[in-house]
């Protein structure tokens, strides 16, 4: 893993519904972060999320999800879907930065969602 994984968008984000078993309808999703190498292996967060940790990147890479999920909260926004409620897991790595609400003030600005 390094910034060319980053910059190729090697990673992918999955959303896990959360239902209402009442009604059948999705409130909530749960953002997950996947590292797809073949067809045939995905590596598993818990093996990438340390190495991430570990070299630097985990800030950088969690700023990548929030910006991916902004991206898709705002296609759903589109499609009606505007209310459905978005969780991201994000490092403690990212909270201690300087710029952390700014940037994600930012990306929801440039997604063009309420902030």
């Amino acid at each position: 893993m390094d910034n060319r994984t980053l910059k190729e968008n090697e990673f992918e984000v999955y959303y896990q519904p959360k239902v209402c078993l009442r009604d059948n309808s999705i409130t909530k999703v749960e953002a997950l972060l996947r590292w797809p190498q073949s067809v045939e292996h995905t590596v598993s967060p818990a093996e990438f999320i340390p190495v991430a940790e570990q070299m630097g990147l985990i800030t950088e890479l969690g700023d990548w999800v929030i910006k991916q999920v902004c991206k898709q909260q705002n296609i759903w926004k589109h499609q009606g879907l505007d209310d459905v409620v978005v969780a991201v897991n994000l490092s403690a790595h990212q909270f201690s930065t300087t710029n952390f609400v700014e940037s994600i003030i930012s990306h929801l600005k440039n997604a063009k969602l309420d902030g």
